[in-house]
């Protein structure tokens, strides 16, 4: 190969580093730790990570350290809600993604009984369905 096509194609292989490198920064993740009042890891945790401006749902598990990564999340703000067997749910909010951060939110389980937690969604139209519109004229 010619030194000519040699440094063409150097510039091609990196342009296109560059366009995936940036390709790759929109977006940000959560990362933290879960232990409980003691400080001791919780492994096996159920990790909820929840936007309100997107609606987006993810779910990770706890690793043998008691930490977790929800990567790849789109830019916003993010509430997280961690569950395990034997500790009370604790609910964190208002956690910034910003683009190529990892967010950190640590939590401490309280142990106790586990709590029922029920999500209602308030965007959905109400239809009323007890009257009845008749638009001819009499």
């Amino acid at each position: 190969m010619s030194s000519r096509t040699i440094g063409v194609l150097s510039v091609l292989f990196a342009l296109i580093s560059v366009f995936t490198a940036s390709a790759q920064t929109f977006r940000g993740s959560i990362q933290g730790t879960i232990t409980d009042s003691t400080g001791a890891a919780i492994p096996g945790a159920s990790v909820k990570v929840f936007s309100p401006g997107t609606g987006l749902n993810r779910s990770v598990t706890t690793n043998d350290l008691g930490g977790y990564v929800a990567s790849e999340l789109p830019l916003g703000t993010y509430s997280i809600t961690v569950a395990k067997e034997g500790f009370r749910t604790t609910t964190l909010t208002n956690i910034p993604v910003s683009v190529g951060s990892a967010a950190r939110a640590d939590a401490k389980l309280a142990t106790g009984a586990v709590e029922e937690v029920i999500e209602v969604n308030a965007d959905i139209p109400l239809v009323e369905t007890t009257r009845q519109h008749d638009r001819r004229h009499h």
